[in-house]
């Protein structure tokens, strides 16, 4: 029902084959996720949906032709433009897919770091797989001690003839469990930033070990081990110790994928929808239904900034250059509404009657679960302290006073 709720149109300048690929997967999103598949899932795991299901949903992507849109032809895209990526991110996001273009990194960024960074090598024998949905990577960046200072990781790779022996853990390592590679942050001299570089690594090497921590809704984020890990040579992406300037091109892609507006759009419907129900159950001389407005009406404009920043991000990265801290600001944009947001829709269920609180449920049936479940979204890729100084030193030119 909430579909039925029109908030904007395709934005202006849309080409026709990419107003016609986004009907096209909301075609098959529909399809493919029916109601009656949202019963039943696996709480246990961050996004809510089972690895079974993850997996098979990638990979009908993958024989759907979802995937790689705009990679080069010779690596079997399309070459089409940098709003393709755009439109999957938001509408796997809004209609809750698994497999979300901002959920998994092996979708959207970091297949666009192999294609830009990574050799020969590695692009023959990954870009296929990840093309059609057959490979999972997991980002094997932030440390129990680091957090979000990446600048500050202490798992190291130290190179012994033909491979380099890895030792030490990341936490907070979405898709680990289940992975097939890890993109690895790891130290491999002592400066702070040029002593980093990035590898591709096989999970399947002796010395990895995943273990669980457990977030409030009860469901299991991993955390990853390596104990002297063998990494071939060839899986260095770049060259050694020039990690970090191709780390924060790959961060800038996970951020426009994460800023994605399909989430706080699913929800600013939901709380549209709501708000109707309640102006409809409840006397026009009362207040509460006109004060739900106005905030809604706040929440839509914050959701339709998202939205154009998203598309200008877009424009930007396809003219070859996406100005300093632009994703983080969407994100940061993106996140702050998804918790306005759901905040709204929390109130509106509970401080309504038993009858009108049954209604507004029937269109944010899971509404405590997502506060709770989103609230990783202050701290995961960043945070909110990083982006705001991101944004205040990149694109406002501020420094800290000394």
């Amino acid at each position: 029902m909430i579909d039925e709720i029109p908030i904007t149109s395709e934005p202006p300048g849309l080409t026709p084959e990419a107003v016609e690929y986004r009907a096209r997967l909301c075609s098959f999103l529909t399809e493919a996720l029916p109601a009656s598949d949202r019963t039943g899932r696996d709480r246990r795991e961050v996004a809510g949906w089972s690895i079974e299901r993850h997996r098979e949903f990638k990979k009908e992507l993958g024989r759907r032709g979802f995937i790689g849109t705009t990679w080069p032809e010779e690596y079997g895209g399309h070459g089409m433009p940098a709003i393709f990526d755009l439109i999957l991110a938001e509408e796997m996001e809004f209609h809750d897919a698994p497999a979300g273009a901002g959920a998994d990194s092996s979708i959207v960024y970091a297949p666009q770091l192999l294609l830009r960074r990574g050799s020969d090598q590695l692009k023959a024998v990954h870009l296929p797989r990840l093309r059609h949905g057959e490979e999972t990577i997991f980002l094997g960046y932030s440390e129990p001690e680091a957090g979000t200072d990446l600048a500050s990781l202490k798992t190291t790779a130290q190179r012994v003839d033909d491979h380099y022996v890895v030792d030490g853990q990341k936490s907070y390592s979405s898709s680990a469990h289940f992975a097939d590679y890890c993109l690895l942050a790891a130290r491999t001299g002592h400066d702070r930033h040029k002593g980093i570089s990035l590898f591709w690594v096989d999970m399947s090497l002796a010395g990895i070990t995943v273990s669980y921590d457990y977030t409030i809704t009860g469901a299991r984020h991993p955390a990853v081990r390596f104990d002297e890990v063998r990494v071939p040579v060839d899986a260095l992406i770049g060259a050694e110790n020039e990690g970090w300037r191709n780390l924060m091109a790959a961060i800038d892609h996970e951020r426009s994928a994460l800023a994605s507006a399909g989430l706080i759009e699913s929800h600013l419907r939901r709380l549209i929808a709501g708000t109707r129900a309640l102006q409809t159950a409840t006397d026009s001389d009362q207040q509460r239904p006109h004060r739900l407005w106005d905030k809604t009406f706040d929440h839509t404009v914050a959701v339709l900034s998202t939205k154009l920043l998203n598309l200008e991000i877009a424009t930007q990265r396809q003219s070859g250059e996406v100005a300093p801290a632009f994703p983080t600001l969407a994100q940061f944009v993106k996140r702050s509404t998804v918790r306005e947001l759901e905040m709204a829709g929390h109130l509106q269920s509970s401080l309504t009657s038993d009858h009108v609180s049954d209604t507004v449920s029937d269109f944010w049936p899971d509404v405590t679960y997502d506060l709770r479940e989103h609230a990783y979204l202050r701290g995961a890729a960043g945070g909110v302290d990083i982006a705001r100084e991101v944004i205040a030193r990149r694109a406002l030119g501020l420094r800290a006073s000394s």
